[in-house]
């Protein structure tokens, strides 16, 4: 007999299609040329999931709606639902397609996890649109 935790891990995987790429960063060395330049590096590999994407709807009573009226999320910002073993940091950059074809950034205290019974099924992130494609230092 299947548990409840792997039975909704189950159900997460058959609706999560959406190929999504995260890239992990850090901060790299301090640059003697510019004072405040600390560039992020790369760390670690490319992870390669897949997820749920959504506008941000920010219907009214919402979490949705109390950030974007906080202004701490944008209408035109995105919900990625991911698996909830993946892991997630603030400096992160979000890939969406295979191949990539738009860039996001995770919005600070963007990152909600939802656990069930002590396990995370999934992951809700809030994220930009990165209009360069890059983080900024990165």
């Amino acid at each position: 007999m299947m548990t409840l935790f792997t039975d909704l891990r189950d159900d997460m995987d058959a609706i999560l299609y959406h190929r999504v790429r995260i890239k992990h960063y850090e901060l790299g060395p301090e640059n003697e040329d510019f004072d405040d330049a600390i560039p992020l590096v790369q760390s670690g590999v490319d992870v390669w999931t897949s997820g749920l994407i959504q506008p941000v709807k920010a219907l009214e009573g919402s979490k949705e709606a109390v950030l974007v009226q906080q202004g701490k999320l944008q209408t035109d910002d995105k919900i990625i639902f991911i698996r909830g073993d993946t892991e997630t940091t603030t400096t992160m950059k979000v890939g969406i397609g295979s191949p990539v074809t738009q860039e996001h950034s995770i919005i600070p205290e963007g990152v909600i996890a939802h656990p069930p019974i002590g396990d995370i099924v999934y992951k809700k992130m809030f994220c930009r649109v990165l209009g360069t494609g890059s983080l900024s230092n990165e």
